[in-house]
């Protein structure tokens, strides 16, 4: 038996309670991203290189990085 792990759902946090953003699995291809959180230009380097990471992580279907 082989049993494999999918993450299917990241929140991002700030200061380990107010959340920054949601990743979650729409299907095997695509994902929801959701911001909560005020976005300036010098925040989003790190915000989307964040979600970038997490949608790596759930290797999407048909996806090439």
């Amino acid at each position: 038996m082989t049993i494999e792990v999918y993450p299917v759902k990241f929140e991002a946090c700030e200061d380990n309670d107010k959340i920054v953003f949601t990743v979650e699995l729409f299907d095997v291809a695509s994902a929801e991203v959701e911001i909560k959180n005020l976005v300036t230009a010098s925040s989003w380097d790190e915000i989307s290189s964040k979600i970038k990471e997490c949608l790596v992580a759930m290797k999407l279907e048909n996806d090439e990085v």
